[in-house]
């Protein structure tokens, strides 16, 4: 029972990052067009469990793609499907698919140089945990997500654009635990999280994003992440 316990709080450990938002494009698209963009993160913690039956290493890499189509240039629809791979050591996590729909309103503030865009989203994550300890252990994570921010679009003498931005996001989630015979987590919890970055327009039709997320109730869900945008 205690290891079954100890590998249940890693695994949810394992997948807090899963509850961060996703790389996004502030880019404004013409009314009935496309775009396709790429995003990569990296994240690793060595500290985890430090006291609690042995050191465990965390070394995860999160790769996803995005389709957004603009209904006008202020609104536009996101499609956005990714996979995980985890390596933990005495545990395996085989790849986790995820998916998040998500629609964004865009422009200006006011008489400001500054823009807002309002975010909201639906994402969806399932995996598992295989280890000789324990059953197969399944998670089912849905969650919906809301968000406001400002950003503004700094134009350089050249074709660089810098688009710095900031956000904050509240989001409820529901995780489930189960193995093949019983449940062991069933529950809703909120989080409250932010993003800041910049997107820089290399050229009419390539952006580069970079964007630092964290979680305003703690360090666990600091990362990086850096994606490409074609439109």
């Amino acid at each position: 029972m205690r290891n079954t316990l100890f590998y249940v709080l890693a695994f949810l450990l394992i997948l807090v990052p899963m509850t961060a938002s996703s790389q996004m494009s502030l880019n404004p698209l013409p009314q009935r067009r496309a775009a396709f963009g790429v995003a990569f993160d990296y994240q690793r913690n060595d500290n985890l469990f430090k006291n609690i039956c042995g050191d465990l290493g965390f070394n995860i890499r999160t790769f996803q793609t995005h389709i957004d189509y603009a209904f006008n240039r202020d609104i536009k629809i996101s499609v956005i499907p990714g996979i995980r791979f985890t390596d933990v050591n005495l545990a395996d996590v085989p790849p986790s698919p995820t998916a998040e729909i998500r629609l964004t309103n865009m422009g200006p503030l006011g008489t400001t140089t500054l823009d807002y865009f309002l975010i909201g989203s639906f994402g969806a994550d399932y995996a598992q945990l295989h280890n000789a300890c324990v059953d197969v252990l399944h998670l089912i994570e849905m969650e919906l997500i809301g968000g406001i921010g400002l950003s503004h679009t700094l134009r350089t003498q050249s074709e660089l654009v810098i688009i710095p931005f900031f956000g904050a996001f509240y989001s409820n989630i529901w995780r489930n635990i189960s193995t093949q015979q019983q449940i062991l987590i069933d529950n809703t919890s909120g989080l409250f999280t932010g993003q800041a970055g910049a997107e820089f327009a290399l050229t009419e039709s390539i952006n580069i994003i970079g964007t630092w997320n964290f979680s305003f109730q703690g360090p666990e869900n600091v990362y990086f992440q850096i994606g490409l945008n074609f439109h």
